[in-house]
């Protein structure tokens, strides 16, 4: 390492050994074939890692209408909505975005992961709580890092160490907001949280709810809603508040992400949430692409019933070979493993068959729990499933 200065050195040191754990990623080349179809380097491959549920990434009809919409609406936001001024496409997408989900309001932000950052920093104050759950995804967890107030974590899904947490906090006196943090659907795991038994303890002890649902919007509740649209008039009932984050870079087959919610609640946002206030907004160009792709999943049934009940059959095909496929009824379906190499030889044996299935290994999932994380999407054909469940 002669030559490296300290720093180099020192990330010379951590990637060698990250190599030596067959832990190093690759960013690979990949051009898109039409879903589910990619090109990687010369070979074309069935891809079951794209969270693409709706089949909308590659289909030339949904993407040329997104262009054109995009190419009316000419370019750029080139700073913050606060300084260059709100445009019709902004807040014409978040209104039709919360009555989509059945909330008053919604604000837009250009990354989904900023907006999960920053957003109960905005919200929390120091003598509040925020209690989340031990599987969130890794924006979320950052959100909880950034707030003021302290945190609880909780085991996965443990809807009894939730409300032990719950009453703790209670007894112990704080007159603060409870936040609650959990995903509608989990993309390691494939499984989701009991949202009405979490809105019945929201409601007993006087908490509000933050659901991260990116991988559920546009696919699960009704007209895929989400799992929290059911929801909503009970937790008006009780008192309770929702916060929703929908993220666009899955069934939307685009980019950004919204928070939905009371609108008092979206309008402190806009004045304190410090990924809305200090980024560059949403382009106005992807918002109008936005609302077309929005029209898109709204009208997409026939495309909703496909995947989930071609998911449904795959899990249960899995099943019965004796495959541990975990909990869950979505259109992510993880193969637990355990170690990393064993899993990484499982992708690397699938893509010598033309199937596109990523390893998952930490940090991403715990130590000891590698797995294949197969995502289905409506452009899967019976052909598809079966040359999967061959190579496999």
């Amino acid at each position: 390492m002669i030559g490296f200065t300290p720093l180099e050195k020192r990330c010379a040191t951590w990637l060698a050994a990250q190599r030596q754990a067959q832990m190093l990623r690759t960013l690979p080349r990949v051009a898109s074939l039409g879903a589910p179809l990619i090109r990687v380097g010369e070979r074309t491959y069935v891809d079951f890692s794209s969270s693409d549920p709706l089949g909308f990434a590659g289909d030339r009809e949904h993407g040329a209408s997104l262009g054109a919409a995009a190419q009316a609406a000419n370019g750029g936001a080139l700073a913050s909505r606060l300084v260059t001024g709100t445009r019709e496409e902004h807040r014409a997408l978040e209104a039709e975005l919360a009555a989509f989900v059945g909330a008053e309001d919604a604000l837009a932000l250009s990354s989904t992961y900023l907006l999960n950052a920053t957003l109960l920093e905005a919200l929390s104050e120091r003598d509040d709580v925020i209690i989340s759950d031990s599987l969130n995804h890794a924006s979320l967890v950052d959100g909880c890092r950034l707030a003021r107030a302290p945190k609880i974590v909780v085991p996965h899904l443990d809807l009894v160490a939730l409300e032990n947490a719950l009453r703790v906090t209670r007894s112990a006196g704080k007159a603060g907001q409870i936040f609650v943090v959990a995903e509608s659907l989990y993309s390691m795991d494939g499984d989701s949280p009991d949202l009405s038994a979490m809105v019945t303890l929201a409601g007993h002890y006087g908490a509000t709810l933050l659901v991260d649902e990116a991988h559920a919007i546009g696919v699960l509740g009704p007209g895929g809603r989400g799992l929290c649209y059911a929801l909503r008039e009970r937790a008006r009932e009780l008192g309770v508040c929702v916060l929703t984050v929908l993220g666009f870079g899955k069934a939307f087959a685009l980019q950004g992400g919204a928070v939905a919610g009371p609108s008092v609640v979206i309008e402190v946002l806009r004045q304190r949430q410090r990924g809305f206030m200090y980024s560059t907004a949403l382009s106005p160009a992807l918002a109008a692409a936005l609302r077309i792709a929005l029209q898109h999943v709204a009208g997409a049934d026939q495309r909703r019933a496909h995947v989930l009940g071609a998911s449904a059959w795959l899990r249960e095909a899995l099943a019965k070979r004796g495959f541990s496929v975990g909990g869950g009824a979505g259109h992510i379906i993880p193969l637990k493993v355990g170690e990393v190499a064993a899993a990484v030889a499982h992708a690397e044996r699938l893509r010598s068959t033309g199937l596109w299935v990523q390893a998952m290994r930490p940090p991403t999932v715990a130590a000891g729990s590698a797995r294949l994380r197969i995502v289905c999407s409506a452009a899967h054909t019976q052909a598809h499933f079966m040359q999967l469940l061959a190579g496999l």
